[in-house]
C-alpha cells in the first residue's frame, strides 16, 4: 500500500517542483510613457534586447493567459502591437513589442516591496543643434561680421562707439544714501520685508540668479534629459 501511494504522489511532486509560477502583467498608458508592469516573482531573471529598429524583445518567466490577452490587445502611439511566444528557451515566454517609430526607447527597472519588473517605453528627443558660428549674435546683438564692419566704419569716422551696459548693477555693488537729513530714505519693496533681515543685503540680491550666471550650453544639454513620473508608493504601516 505504501509503495502504491508513493508511485501516485511522486509524479505530482516532481511536476510541482519544476513548474515555474505564472507571472501577471499589466500594460497601460502612463503620462508620456507606455507602462508595462510584471508581478508574481521575488527574484527576476529576464532579458530585454532591441531587435532591429522597431522591435523590443523581452524574455521572462511564463505569463498567465489573462495577462497575455491584455498585452496582445494593447496599442498606443509608441507600441503598435504586442506578440507573445510561449515556446521560448528554458520554458520562458518571449514578448515582442512592435514599436511605432525607430526613436522609441525602453527603460527597465526592478522594485522590492512590492516586487515588480517595470518596463517603460518613451520617445527619445532629437538632439538640439547649435546654430553655425557666423549666425551667433555677439554681446551687442549684432552678428560677428556685422560687428567687425561696424568697427571699421567707426575707425574711419575718427571715433569709437561706446558700448551700452547690458545689465543693471547688483544690489551689493552700490549703496543708497538719503539725499538730506530731513528726507526719508528710499524704501525697499514691501513684499521683501519679512523673515530675518540682513543689513548688508536687505534685498537678498545675493540669492538672485544673474543673467551672466546662466550658461546657454547647460540649457541646451538639459533638453535631452528625460524625466519619468513615478506614481505614489503606498506603504502598509
Amino acid at each position: 500500500m505504501k509503495i502504491f501511494l508513493t508511485l501516485i504522489l511522486w509524479p505530482t511532486l516532481s511536476l510541482a517542483q519544476y513548474t515555474k509560477p505564472l507571472v501577471q502583467a499589466d500594460i497601460s498608458r502612463l503620462a508620456d510613457t507606455a507602462h508595462v508592469e510584471f508581478r508574481g516573482l521575488k527574484n527576476w531573471r529576464y532579458d530585454l534586447q532591441k531587435d532591429g529598429s522597431k522591435k523590443m524583445v523581452l524574455t521572462v518567466a511564463p505569463i498567465d493567459d489573462v495577462s497575455i490577452t491584455k498585452l496582445r490587445g494593447f496599442s498606443d502611439p509608441f507600441i503598435t502591437s504586442v506578440t507573445v511566444d510561449k515556446n521560448g528557451m528554458d520554458g520562458n515566454h518571449v514578448v515582442t513589442f512592435h514599436l511605432a517609430q525607430a526613436n522609441v526607447e525602453s527603460f527597465d527597472y526592478l522594485t522590492d516591496e512590492p516586487s515588480r519588473l517595470i518596463v517603460d517605453f518613451y520617445q527619445k528627443p532629437e538632439p538640439t543643434k547649435k546654430p553655425p558660428g557666423d549666425a551667433v549674435a555677439g554681446p551687442t546683438g549684432a552678428k560677428p561680421k556685422q560687428a567687425a564692419a561696424k568697427a571699421r566704419q567707426a575707425g574711419k569716422s575718427g571715433y569709437a562707439e561706446t558700448p551700452k551696459p547690458t545689465r543693471a548693477p547688483a544690489g551689493d555693488e552700490f549703496l543708497n544714501v538719503p539725499a538730506g537729513l530731513n528726507e526719508k530714505p528710499v524704501s525697499n519693496p514691501v513684499a521683501l520685508h519679512f523673515g530675518i533681515f540682513d543689513g548688508s543685503d536687505d534685498n537678498y540680491d545675493r540669492f538672485r540668479i544673474k543673467d551672466y550666471e546662466i550658461r546657454e550650453d547647460s540649457i541646451i544639454s538639459s533638453r535631452n534629459n528625460i524625466y519619468l513620473p513615478f506614481p505614489m508608493l503606498k506603504m502598509n504601516l
